[in-house]
């Protein structure tokens, strides 16, 4: 019997800008991963470099929306106890 999973990525949309900076010379951008509290730190030319490199390492990690809930309701439970 075969059996498989389907894996949903992370779409461009679950992905936002929260800062752009230079540091020695170099753009970089801190890129936060909604619903988490999962920040990637990239050097990039634009905004859209810097979203296709996120995206990029998110696959290299294997992150995909069922991992993705898990860390967002751990994250939302520890929101709420700090509360």
């Amino acid at each position: 019997m075969l059996s498989f999973s389907v894996i949903i990525l992370v779409d461009r949309k679950d992905l936002e800008i929260l800062e752009r900076y230079t540091f020695l010379g170099q753009s970089r951008y801190r890129v936060r991963l909604r619903r988490t509290n999962i920040v990637f730190n990239i050097n990039a030319i634009n905004d859209e470099e810097a979203i296709e490199k996120a995206l990029d390492m998110i696959k290299k990690i294997g992150l995909n929306d069922d991992v993705i809930d898990k860390i967002s309701s751990r994250f939302l439970k520890k929101s709420k106890s700090n509360e």
